[in-house]
């Protein structure tokens, strides 16, 4: 079992009947990010397109599209669900999702 302070900033999320671990709190970022291959490994698709985003180093990432009104569930507690925004990208798949300030405080405190 993990060290519970290793993954204090991480979260559980159920989405699209499957467990995507890793998702992490990032409270500067202004929108929720997935790799692409992780929208894949998900099963799921694109809505619209979307216009390239930079990295905090200025540099230009390349952006597969958005996933609109995406519904997820927090895996221990099933009852509480939130509908997101996911910016799809091309990075290295070093997390299962990036979560978005906004993400948190529609939560309305039940972190």
């Amino acid at each position: 079992m993990p060290n519970i302070n290793t993954f204090s900033f991480f979260i559980t999320l159920l989405v699209n009947n499957y467990q995507l671990y890793k998702c992490m709190f990032d409270s500067g970022a202004s929108a929720c990010v997935m790799t692409k291959r992780v929208m894949e490994q998900l099963n799921l698709r694109i809505s619209r397109p979307y216009y390239n985003i930079c990295a905090m180093d200025s540099k230009k990432i390349k952006v597969h599209g958005l996933i609109k009104d995406l519904q997820g569930h927090l895996s221990v507690y099933h009852d509480i669900m939130i509908v997101m925004d996911i910016v799809v990208v091309d990075v290295l798949n070093a997390w299962g999702m990036l979560l978005s300030r906004k993400w948190t405080s529609d939560l309305g405190g039940s972190i």
